[in-house]
């Protein structure tokens, strides 16, 4: 286990609470003790020793970054619950830490489920104007050029795939369960391309970075920059969302 990596943010409470104005996000600093069982790892046999190739196993629970354990019902707020989530297209990113916005930068978030006995969709769409957010409607969205997403029994788990299939102990661990998410488009997971064990615990990776190199670096995000008016580039804040649906 990366125990360089600082757990951040538990955010277990439900989303009503952030309704009444309270916040949804529970701050840890002593480590991975105080995980709960939420968000155990029930079925997650890699650390990072065990990852031969010395550019994945950076991408693995990769150090520098601080990790928020996120629930459903607060990615997709305000009372969903697996599979379901809310709307068109939610905001996530910034705006899920609400009432705060908090930067993406040197942070990645992981939502546990149980898998059933479909397959889903998750569709992605680009920060506009048509983003909800049921908790504030009047949040300005900033938009993020690209997410990184993955689907494993693991927390963390980042690594990207060159083949199809390069892993047949690690059924997540193939190019459907990952997916960099650019403009408006989909991917399709607990069918062949992305198979999964019905009733096993399994974790949505989300990072906001370009990992076009197959490298992720903490002191970036893949938040859009925005122009003064004259055209010169604004300092990069790190906040920023993107859309996301799940059926």
């Amino acid at each position: 286990m990366n125990t360089t990596a600082r757990l951040l943010a538990m955010v277990i409470a439900p989303a009503s609470m952030a309704l009444s104005g309270g916040s949804a996000a529970q701050v840890f600093d002593d480590g991975f003790e105080s995980v709960p069982a939420e968000f155990q790892e029930t079925h997650c046999t890699l650390t990072r020793e065990s990852i031969a190739d010395p550019v994945q196993r950076a991408l693995f629970k990769p150090d520098g970054y601080e990790e928020a354990l996120i629930a459903w019902n607060v990615l997709f707020p305000p009372d969903r619950e697996y599979p379901d989530s809310y709307g068109d297209k939610i905001a996530v990113g910034s705006i899920t830490f609400y009432p705060d916005r908090r930067k993406l930068q040197g942070l990645y978030m992981t939502v546990p489920f149980t898998a059933d006995e479909t397959f889903h969709e998750l569709s992605h769409r680009p920060a506009t104007a048509t983003l909800t957010f049921p908790l504030d409607p009047n949040y300005r969205w900033q938009a993020a050029d690209s997410v990184y997403v993955t689907i494993s029994p693991c927390r963390g788990d980042f690594r990207t795939i060159a083949v199809t299939n390069p892993d047949p102990d690690d059924e997540t661990y193939t190019k459907g369960c990952r997916k960099r998410f650019h403009q408006t488009e989909k991917f399709v997971y607990g069918a062949t391309n992305c198979p999964l064990y019905p009733g096993h615990r399994y974790f949505l990776n989300i990072v906001f970075e370009e990992i076009g190199d197959d490298h992720l670096d903490p002191t970036t995000t893949s938040c859009s920059t925005e122009y003064y008016s004259d055209g010169s580039p604004k300092p990069q804040d790190h906040i920023c969302e993107a859309g996301f649906k799940h059926d």
